[in-house]
């Protein structure tokens, strides 16, 4: 036999062999999409698994842009990191016009907001009085114990309006927290509720922390136990009356509820106001929201400064939290000096073209809205170039799994019944259901996934169910 017909067997063989040894993924790759379909027939999904290489493993549905939910925060946090670096700190500015001649300042006091949607958060171990006194004190080191002026709450960092594609019945709930110049609180509030005797019955509620000074109408009815949170809070920007409706699980202690502020730089002035005049700082005029930036003029005594950003993205994805989301997006291009939704949207999309992503819709940082649109194929793509990037470990740590103690929803248990090595984000509106993450395989390592799926009509809880086997089977097969 000839040297070219030994080749021509050879190569007859190996294609073979290549054929034989992909037929297995092959058929792994369709009982999964069989599988999905069986089980939601009815409802839209798109489903993309690939290596983080970006060799495609598994695809149904791909490129179909659906509502992603919370899955968004993905998106949204990878790009604050692009924009920002991991150590960027956002700044709260102490200033004040005028002099300070024997212990009196003649001019007015400034605190200046920057952006700091962690400032006075629990999430980091502080609160509203910690900042507070965080401020006399730097006061008291600059020798100010009188202001022959106003206090000046400097917003002007950012216009405060309520995100227009929001649902109403969202709007007055804590997870729909307004974006702000100065925040405090994570622009929340907690609402203390006594429950009935029996399923049925009024609840009544018994104060607010802090006290917000709302005229507050209550329609909540006490529900089953161990029902939980089916309570809603509506409410209008700057308005001080609030409306809840719904039911809350029966319980014998405080069942705690959290709504937004309705216009935080006004609760944080008065609040400081009436904090220094109890201090003994008295203050001869009054406080005002003040919108223009008269920063520059200003004398400077000293800032507080956030977390490093990694630790706000860790806290974003892992408790998939909608304020610090929504307050990421508006803020990634601080360092520009640009700042606000529809700005950063635009850099956001040149960014996901960048990534290989053109089809989507993004009106929002967090997912909130039924008006954002993106595919499976495009989350997969982020993840991929999320991978190649000096950042990763830490974005990839941000990301929750079954493991760690800090997650929140319905993922936080997600992975345990098959022990899986997967670091995951989810999102989750009425009809909407999406995850999105890695998953480390047996032979092939690290993995991309997402998956998106509208329009259900099973139990939510059985999507899970399912997706979980599912992610099973690729750890186990690929």
């Amino acid at each position: 036999m000839d040297y070219c017909s030994i080749l021509k067997n050879l190569t007859r063989k190996i294609s073979v062999l290549i054929i034989f040894i992909s037929l297995p993924a092959i058929s792994y790759a369709d009982e999964i999409v069989n599988t999905l379909e069986k089980k939601f027939d009815t409802a839209l999904f798109s489903l993309s698994i690939s290596k983080v290489s970006g060799e495609n493993l598994v695809s149904y549905n791909a490129q179909k842009l659906l509502i992603p939910a919370s899955s968004l925060k993905v998106v949204t946090t990878v790009y604050a990191i692009e924009k920002l670096g991991l150590d960027f700190r956002f700044k709260t500015e102490i200033k004040y016009s005028g002099k300070i001649t024997d212990g009196v300042l003649d001019g007015d006091l400034y605190i200046v907001g920057g952006g700091d949607m962690t400032l006075g958060s629990e999430n980091f171990g502080s609160s509203i009085d910690k900042v507070f006194n965080n401020i006399y004190t730097v006061l008291k080191k600059n020798n100010i114990n009188k202001i022959n002026g106003n206090l000046y709450v400097d917003t002007s960092l950012a216009n405060d309006f309520q995100e227009a594609s929001w649902e109403w019945q969202d709007i007055g709930n804590y997870y729909a927290a307004r974006v702000t110049g100065l925040s405090i609180n994570d622009n929340s509030y907690k609402i203390y509720f006594k429950t009935g005797n029996r399923a049925g019955e009024k609840t009544e509620v018994v104060k607010t922390e802090p006290d917000v000074g709302y005229k507050i109408t209550n329609h909540v009815i006490t529900g089953n136990d161990g029902s939980g949170d089916n309570s809603y809070i509506y409410s209008n920007p700057y308005m001080d009356e609030i409306i809840i409706r719904g039911s809350i699980g029966k319980t014998d202690n405080f069942f705690i509820t959290k709504g937004s502020i309705n216009d935080p730089p006004s609760f944080f002035a008065k609040s400081f106001f009436d904090y220094l005049k109890k201090a003994g700082t008295g203050i001869k005029g009054w406080y005002v929201i003040d919108k223009n930036d008269r920063s520059k003029n200003l004398n400077f005594m000293d800032e507080i400064k956030s977390p490093p950003l990694y630790e706000i993205i860790r806290i974003t994805n892992r408790k998939s939290f909608n304020f610090y989301a929504e307050s990421l997006l508006r803020y990634a291009r601080i360092k520009e000096n640009i700042t606000g939704l529809d700005a950063n949207i635009f850099e956001l999309s040149d960014f996901l073209k960048k990534v290989g992503v053109n089809d989507k819709r993004i009106v929002d940082g967090s997912g909130l809205s039924r008006g954002n649109l993106f595919s499976a194929d495009g989350f997969v793509k982020v993840l991929n170039y999320a991978y190649k990037q000096p950042y990763f470990s830490y974005f990839y740590d941000s990301l929750g799994s079954w493991k760690n103690s800090d997650v929140k929803g319905h993922i936080k248990k997600f992975g345990s019944k098959n022990a899986l090595d997967i670091k995951i984000k989810s999102g989750s509106l009425n009809r909407v259901r999406s995850y999105v993450g890695y998953i480390n395989s047996k032979n092939s390592g690290l993995l991309s996934f997402c998956f998106i799926i509208n329009n259900y009509t099973v139990l939510p809880q059985d999507i899970d169910e399912i997706f979980e086997e599912i992610l099973a089977t690729v750890s186990e097969k690929y």
